[in-house]
Formats: C-alpha cells, structure tokens, sequence
C-alpha cells in the first residue's frame, strides 16, 4: 500500500501546518494575519485587572467579585500551577469595529472559564497550543458605533 509523504512523516506535517496557524514568529504572514481585519489590545481598548485567590483556592463568582483587584498586562505569568486567578476584563469596541464581529482573545496556556458580570458562566477556553485551543470569546456578531463598555469575568486555573 501506497503512503503518501504526510502519512509516513505526522510530526512534520504537524509541524509544518502549525506554521500556518499558530501565533509563531511566522504569524504576519500565515492565516494568523488574516483572520481579523482590526486588533486593539491593552487601554483604553482593553482594561485588565487580576485577584489572585490565595493557595490553591477555588473561590466562587460571588466571592471573588468582592476582591480588590489590581491592574494586570498582557505577557504577565501568574502560578504557581494549580492557583487560580480571576482576571476583571472591560472591554471598549471602537468605533472604526461598527459591523464587524468582535471578538476577545485570551490565551493562558492554561483553562479559562468566561463568566458574566452578573456571575453567569458563558464559556470556556483552552489556551496553549495543542489541538483543542479554543482562545476567543465573541463580544459582540456585529459591533454598533458608540457600543457601551462591556464588562465580565475570567477564571484561570
């Protein structure tokens, strides 16, 4: 039986396709760039405030809601492994997104769970760069000028 050169070679193909899609030193050019027309990160776009739960706590909605929260950054590391922190996120969709879907990316390399601000969980994510990544949270499927600031939650752990 005849096997063609990706069958006979996974870890290559694999490698080769994660080129395409991975947020790599390759991701201005691969389908990374072309999968959102307009990015904004960091304010006043995106405010992001983290409570870190002390030891390995899993405190409820209720309870970390109630936390004083301090101002966090993208590329900041949080742990030790198995801590959980949850992150305040308020987001403000400018104008220039009118008619676009808009959505969140939040990759921690870790399991995120979305929650409302009225302590509804909307959805889980995955972060890192395995096969069941699943980093982004719809905002909104078409975004209006002078959209109100939207504000929820996230859980790491």
């Amino acid at each position: 039986r005849h096997m063609s050169y990706l069958q006979k070679h996974p870890s290559i193909t694999r490698g080769r396709i994660n080129n395409f899609t991975s947020d790599n030193q390759w991701k201005d050019v691969n389908l990374q760039a072309v999968l959102y027309d307009l990015k904004v990160s960091g304010e006043p776009h995106v405010k992001l405030e983290v409570w870190s739960a002390p030891g390995q706590e899993r405190p409820p909605f209720s309870h970390a809601v109630k936390q004083e929260y301090r101002p966090a950054k993208v590329g900041e590391s949080f742990g030790p492994s198995w801590t959980t922190h949850w992150f305040r996120v308020t987001a403000s969709i400018p104008d220039s997104f009118k008619g676009k879907a808009v959505q969140f990316l939040f990759d921690t390399n870790s399991e995120a769970m979305v929650w409302s601000a009225d302590g509804e969980p909307i959805m889980g994510l995955t972060g890192g760069g395995g096969g069941e990544r699943h980093v982004d949270y719809l905002l909104t499927p078409s975004a209006s000028a002078n959209e109100p600031p939207r504000t929820f939650y996230m859980e790491m752990a």
